[in-house]
């Protein structure tokens, strides 16, 4: 049997995980001294009202190399094989941690894999790989096939803000008040490497949106025969809206719209959505 792992910044909704035969090791977010496990010890809602009442500014913290080992070792001495997904280097320490945990085992057959992205764009990579896993799929060509979505993972994030870009020091002052005072709504990319960069920007969020789904466009039209996954962290109204969008202007078959996890929402805030899907 194949077993499959990822971290909690994968945002896979908890309903497509029923049976957990996905293992998601979570992140640590830490609030006002206290720290959590993401997805755990608290719920997407309780998180965000945490996140608006604090005082100082939230930090995320990737899993031990022990959290993977524990699994890892487990999965193995049942005489399972092991592929786990992680989110880019870019993004989190996720990674170097799971490499870490398959080096002190020593034994078995781990494969870790770097989705290049985060958030869904990482947990459409797990999905697939868990469905292939569950008909029966070798692991050599599971691997095969997450590496290619990986390859070709493609995500669009838009911010009703940049108030927790700056707070989180992503952001210098000057420019952070220049963008609010404009209503400059940026939208970043996920980079071939794994790096979130500026894509462009727009005044205002209606024209941030049309901005966002004119760029999904000038990379594939056609989405009958993949998923399209559009999150949100709190204002599920603006993901809405790009999906009426997206499917006004292309060929839509399969929509997953998700809760954008607190790994991510701690650095982005309640006015984020994301787009991701294979190219």
């Amino acid at each position: 049997m194949v077993r499959i792992v990822t971290d909690s910044l994968s945002d896979i909704p908890k309903e497509m995980n029923a049976d957990g035969h996905i293992c998601v090791i979570p992140l640590t977010v830490t609030i006002e001294d206290v720290s959590y496990l993401d997805g755990v010890d608290f719920t997407h809602e309780e998180f965000f009202e945490m996140l608006k009442q604090a005082k100082s500014f939230p930090k995320t913290s990737h899993p031990s190399a022990e959290a993977f080992l524990s699994v890892f070792k487990s999965a193995v001495d049942a005489g399972d094989s092991v592929i786990c997904i992680c989110a880019s280097p870019y993004i989190s320490g996720t990674i170097d941690a799971a490499r870490t945990a398959r080096d002190m085992l020593g034994y078995g057959k781990i494969d870790i894999i770097d989705s290049r992205s985060l958030s869904m764009g990482e947990g459409l990579i797990v999905l697939t790989a868990c469905e292939m896993a569950k008909k029966g799929c070798a692991h050599d060509e599971i691997v095969k096939r997450a590496l290619l979505h990986a390859e070709n993972g493609e995500g669009l994030v838009f911010l009703d803000t940049v108030e927790y870009l700056h707070k989180g020091g992503r952001l210098s002052t000057s420019k952070a008040l220049i963008v609010e005072k404009l209503r400059i709504r940026p939208v970043l990319r996920i980079d071939p490497k794994g790096k979130l960069v500026m894509a462009g920007r727009a005044l205002g969020v209606r024209k941030a949106i049309r901005w966002l789904t004119e760029a999904v466009g000038r990379i594939r039209t056609d989405f009958t025969q993949t998923t399209v996954a559009i999150g949100y962290t709190v204002k599920k109204e603006i993901a809405e809206e790009i999906a009426r969008r997206l499917c006004a202007l292309y060929k839509m078959g399969n929509i997953i719209f998700y809760k954008a996890g607190s790994a991510i929402g701690a650095h982005t805030g309640p006015g984020c959505s994301a787009v991701f899907f294979e190219a």
